[in-house]
């Protein structure tokens, strides 16, 4: 509902003559206002839900926005969500994030070490060995043949 400012303005002029028969004038206005819909201007940005208040407004943010008029995307990586030390894997998105995962590792945070040797890779009784290079995020696989 969009309100328009009504000002009623009245004003009194006083005049009083003092005993030389001069005069003498005193103005006082007296103001009455209907509120402002400060809501009307649209004022909360990226999805934001107005809430008129006396003498101003609340805005109620989109989920991922923040501030006062809702203008700041939270940073969802800020807390370092993903699993991957030393690596800058985490993406932001609008009230979600999602991680890029170093080769050797899966699901949402990187939270799952992949297991290569699963796929049987080496040939000729070799023995596979899945290695982790600590810090670096390089993944190995080691195959060595056995003897007897």
């Amino acid at each position: 509902m969009v309100s328009t400012l009504f000002v009623l303005m009245l004003c009194v002029l006083i005049r009083d003559l003092d005993s030389n028969l001069t005069a003498a004038s005193v103005w006082f206005c007296c103001c009455s206002e209907t509120d402002i819909d400060e809501c009307a201007s649209n004022p909360c940005q990226l999805g934001g839900t107005c809430t008129d208040l006396e003498d101003g407004f609340h805005c109620e943010c989109f989920p991922g926005y923040s501030g006062f008029k809702c203008e700041t995307n939270i940073d969802e990586c800020a807390s370092a969500p993903c699993m991957q030390p030393g690596s800058n894997s985490c993406v932001d998105g609008i009230n979600s994030f999602s991680c890029l995962c170093s080769a050797g590792y899966s699901g949402s945070i990187c939270q799952t070490n992949i297991n290569e040797c699963s796929s049987i890779p080496c040939q000729n009784g070799g023995t596979c060995t899945d290695l982790v290079v600590s810090g670096v995020g390089m993944r190995m696989t080691g195959c060595s043949r056995v003897t007897v």
